[in-house]
């Protein structure tokens, strides 16, 4: 079962060869600014939802940036159709 994950810490957005990359400012060192294709964008004040799996490597990867945290459950629940904060998925009768 995927967990919903949600953070307003400050993100950066960049495009690889491969793929968009959103990732914790934090961690955006040399080798992921070797990695970035054109503009690094930079979130602060902004909502970001995943879908983790404790103890595995599977995730969603962010999305977002959503204005309110509300915001983001409602992404989870529309677009994974999962209860956005237990993760389990929705059943609609």
């Amino acid at each position: 079962m995927m967990i919903p994950r949600y953070t307003n810490e400050p993100m950066v957005s960049f495009e690889t060869l491969d793929e968009n990359v959103v990732i914790p400012l934090e961690f955006f060192d040399g080798e992921h600014r070797e990695q970035a294709v054109g503009e690094v964008e930079h979130y602060e004040d902004v909502w970001w939802c995943e879908l983790h799996m404790p103890g595995c490597l599977d995730r969603t990867g962010w999305d977002g940036p959503f204005d309110t945290k509300h915001e983001a459950e409602e992404y989870l629940r529309d677009v994974w159709e999962v209860d956005p904060q237990t993760g389990d998925p929705l059943t609609y009768e």
